[in-house]
């Protein structure tokens, strides 16, 4: 016990300043942005603010600067300033589950970044229909979208997003059941996780892993949530972890050996 409280101590603490941190910066960012002329800093500004804000569940009061920045820009013509805005908009509507109003904000940044030809924007944009569609069951169109996404960023050479469109894809296709598929592009997007960082996501090592659980190939199962527990442990990720521990006792349950299975459903 006496090494585990300075831990949580430091954990509480870290979360704490980080909070109070964040909240600095919203609040000088809300007083700049008074002090500011209606010009095309005041829309990146209110841009920003309604970004940090919906990160922290202000989702109303992130719409409500998100659509200043909107009429600002218009105002002033910057139309990479509105897309943005209607991005951020469909963002909120995501995260509230208002998938047709989050469909028709992305569908008006979409329009915006196709006409000025901003690829990264044109990617993020179709990333996100992609991910609409898929919160709605409608797999093929999620599919759709995806595989338009990672054109854009294979064009770009972006391999970051090639990297989470492909895990994407992957999942829209154990969705579907179409197992070889899946793990096809999810290996392709650890591949590149690990070029890049030298390791891989716990999210991809537990797709992986769910597609052999699946397959009933148990101990190639094991071994990949055994990889993405590794890495939620170390990233300090509560909840990824207590999916890992349980996927793992399901796995020995499985394999019958239940006290192996009790030992990891007690973690």
């Amino acid at each position: 016990m006496k090494r585990i409280v300075p831990f949580l101590f430091f954990i509480f603490y870290f979360s704490l300043f980080t909070c109070v941190a964040q909240s600095h910066f919203i609040d000088s960012l809300k007083q700049i942005v008074k002090e500011e002329k209606d010009d095309t800093n005041r829309v990146k500004d209110w841009n920003t603010l309604s970004d940090k804000l919906w990160q922290i569940g202000s989702y109303d009061t992130a719409i409500t600067y998100a659509n200043s920045a909107q009429a600002l820009a218009e105002k002033l013509g910057y139309i990479k300033g509105q897309a943005r805005a209607f991005y951020t908009i469909s963002v909120v509507y995501v995260y509230q589950g208002n998938y047709p109003q989050a469909l028709e904000y992305c569908l008006k940044a979409l329009a915006i970044y196709q006409t000025i030809g901003y690829k990264k924007g044109i990617a993020s944009t179709l990333r996100l229909i992609g991910y609409v569609y898929l919160q709605q069951g409608n797999y093929a169109q999620a599919l759709e979208y995806y595989l338009k996404a990672l054109a854009i960023n294979q064009e770009m050479g972006n391999k970051d997003g090639i990297a989470n469109n492909f895990g994407q894809i992957g999942s829209v296709y154990t969705l579907q059941g179409n197992y070889p598929q899946a793990l096809e592009y999810l290996l392709k997007s650890l591949a590149i996780e690990q070029e890049l960082y030298k390791t891989g996501s716990a999210s991809n090592y537990s797709n992986i892993g769910n597609i052999y659980l699946y397959q009933h190939n148990y101990p190639q199962a094991l071994a990949y949530y055994f990889k993405a527990l590794t890495i939620d442990r170390k990233m300090g990720d509560k909840d990824g972890t207590s999916s890992c521990l349980y996927n793992i006792g399901g796995i020995y349950m499985c394999q019958s050996n239940y006290s192996q299975a009790l030992e990891y459903y007690k973690y």
